[in-house]
């Protein structure tokens, strides 16, 4: 029984999300037949400038490595500034008590989900955990709500490596339309927002999507919130509506990860660009471990790995770059670049020091078996691609390369 199907099907937005949604100047689906007018040039229009999406060769890593832990800092400072500034009408007691009277309430209310087993759904679908580096009405030392949360800094590091090692101008945010996809209790939403992005933000756990409509009711915040699964995103209403798609640490939670890149794809306006961030192994792990190859040539099968979905992450596939970047290329994604990245660097709260739970120790005890190298603990894949003239055609059945069109 899938933990999202008593929720809605067709997302629900806000009056003013409606309003504006319907001011989008852009097309409504069509049949593959009929997209055959759109030419290269009407594509080119709509890219991003400046945006060449090229990963940086391996030897330069290294020097891009501080440059991507200080602009990580900066990200974190300006999110810190930008909610330290509380709205009038609210103090910091005022907005502490409502956050943490609204987390008492949410917590273990599995009914809330419309689950029949909380022991069979995942543990923080259940049991309330802050999921990123969230500060509102400033820090603790200064009166203000400060957590680390499970995952630290994660959105502002994640942004960073976009930035340093891909190429992508944050200053694109300001404005954009961006969705988000999975945003925990609200840290990835609160990152954009202080970039100045126009964020629709999908979270399918209900608790979460609450508190994340709290805070951006507080500070009046450009922010749709749709409680629902990205299943539910193939929707007319969300075609071709976005400018980026940013999409971290969900792709290995489901359990079809292809037709979920399908969907995502859809979403884009042709030229858009989508931010992919998943756990991983490095292409190298199956020539290490088995006789398999870790590059495979053209018509060769890629490996993958089949995890245990009972498990309290609910995880499903990971995946090396080398298959991701081939599953985003089938689905249409053009100027495709992966790169894998030990999680070690995402271990460093506001302070610099290292934030639960990716501690040294953390990470050295979750080596893979038969392995003694640190470079076999579990990276963390990063990928960008960006739609091209093509659409993906769900009302065809199969599911074959041939929906693509």
């Amino acid at each position: 029984f899938l933990a999202w199907s008593s929720h809605e099907t067709t997302p629900k937005f806000s009056n003013y999300w409606e309003a504006e949604i319907n001011s989008w100047n852009r097309p409504k689906p069509k049949e593959c037949a009929s997209l055959s007018a759109r030419t290269p040039k009407d594509v080119a229009e709509k890219n991003i400038q400046s945006m060449p999406l090229a990963i940086v060769p391996e030897e330069t890593e290294s020097s891009l490595r501080d440059e991507a832990y200080e602009l990580q800092d900066q990200l974190v400072s300006k999110m810190v500034d930008f909610y330290s500034n509380l709205p009038s009408g609210w103090t910091q007691d005022t907005l502490k008590n409502k956050v943490e009277k609204m987390k008492e309430q949410l917590d273990k209310d599995y009914d809330l989900e419309g689950y029949r087993d909380p022991t069979k759904q995942k543990q923080n679908s259940i049991a309330w955990e802050w999921g990123h580096y969230i500060v509102l009405g400033g820090l603790e030392r200064d009166g203000g709500f400060e957590v680390v949360g499970a995952m630290g800094q994660k959105p502002a590091y994640d942004l960073s490596i976009f930035s340093k090692y891909f190429g992508f101008p944050l200053d694109s945010l300001k404005g954009a339309r961006v969705l988000d996809i999975g945003s925990w209790a609200g840290g990835t939403v609160y990152q954009l927002a202080a970039l100045g992005a126009r964020v629709t933000t999908v979270e399918e756990v209900i608790k979460f999507s609450k508190m994340t409509s709290l805070v951006v009711d507080v500070y009046q915040l450009p922010v749709n919130v749709l409680s629902t699964t990205l299943y539910a995103l193939e929707t007319p209403a969300l075609h071709e509506a976005f400018k980026v798609v940013y999409f971290p640490g969900v792709l290995y939670h489901l359990s079809d990860p292809y037709i979920g890149l399908r969907i995502l794809y859809n979403r884009l306006e042709p030229g858009g660009v989508i931010l992919v961030e998943t756990m991983g192994v490095y292409d190298d792990f199956f020539s290490l471990h088995s006789k398999q190859v870790a590059t495979p040539r053209a018509g060769d099968t890629i490996p993958i790995i089949y995890e245990n979905p009972d498990g309290i992450g609910n995880n499903f596939f990971t995946l090396t770059c080398t298959a991701l970047t081939a599953m985003m290329k089938s689905v249409g994604f053009e100027e495709v670049s992966c790169m894998a990245v030990n999680m070690a660097g995402r271990a460093r709260n506001f302070k610099g020091e290292k934030a639960i739970p990716y501690t040294e120790e953390w990470i050295h005890s979750n080596k893979f078996p038969e392995s003694n190298r640190a470079r076999d603990t579990r990276p963390r894949l990063h990928a960008v691609g960006r739609r091209g003239n093509k659409w993906v055609d769900f009302k065809r059945q199969g599911l074959s390369r041939l929906d693509v069109c």
